[in-house]
């Protein structure tokens, strides 16, 4: 599998891996579906064709997030109110669905870690970027993104995107010390797999123990920085995509 270019920091050092690189795929919502020109449309039915869009959207997402891949697609056109065809009629399956809740989940996630690099306060970028994502992100839904698919050209952008903002954010928390040495986007991305599994059919409650464990995690991430964990390595990106693609 041909290696990931390196991270850098601002001063110029390398973090991980060597070039070439072909991007790999990932996961881990907002839609932004396409709507077709039609100039005999009138404005009134294409906002109200936009707003069914995203109802059925919001609904996928809430749906699977609560019941996973087995989640019936009744139950997403009840939550949308819409009919089971009107899913059919914009989605062929749903694979299909699934794959548009790929795309612009991990297009939130990308936003997310660059929000996170501007908006980093004394605890750092690493510890706004976890603490955002794990608050936001819910139930069976990360897991269900996981799921084996075909690569897209969109997702393939996105996911060098995100793991050019997660290079940013361990840039940013190295120099300012609050990592320890040899941490980077890939043990970022650990972190969130191992942190937020859904332990109940509540997804406040678990998002609220994601939290509490996150608070461990950080504790212990500080702490490795002035005694330094020797067992096993770093996880490096290009491990962690070929452990988590979704190909």
């Amino acid at each position: 599998m041909p290696r990931r270019a390196a991270c850098r920091s601002s001063s110029g050092l390398q973090s991980e891996r060597n070039v070439p690189f072909t991007r790999p795929s990932l996961t881990p919502l907002c839609y932004r579906g396409q709507m077709p020109d039609d100039p005999a449309a009138a404005p009134g039915r294409v906002r109200e064709a936009r707003a069914n869009d995203a109802a059925l959207f919001r609904a996928a997402r809430d749906v699977f997030a609560e019941r996973g891949y087995d989640a019936p697609m009744s139950l997403i056109a009840e939550r949308a109110g819409i009919g089971v065809g009107g899913i059919y009629r914009r989605y062929a399956s749903k694979d299909d669905l699934i794959r548009e809740l790929r795309r612009s989940s991990l297009e939130d996630i990308v936003q997310t870690a660059r929000s996170s690099a501007s908006d980093a306060g004394e605890d750092g970028a690493v510890a706004l970027f976890l603490r955002t994502h794990l608050g936001q992100a819910g139930g069976h839904l990360p897991t269900l993104l996981n799921r084996s698919m075909p690569m897209t050209p969109e997702i393939e952008r996105l996911s060098e995107e995100l793991h050019d903002a997660l290079c940013a954010l361990v840039a940013q928390d190295a120099e300012r010390a609050l990592v320890p040495e040899g941490f980077g986007p890939g043990d970022v991305m650990a972190a969130i797999v191992h942190l937020r599994p859904s332990a109940s059919d509540d997804p406040d409650e678990d998002r609220a123990l994601n939290l509490r464990h996150l608070e461990y995690y950080l504790r212990g991430l500080r702490a490795s920085i002035a005694d330094p964990v020797t067992i096993g390595a770093s996880m490096s990106w290009d491990d962690w995509m070929r452990h988590n693609s979704m190909r």
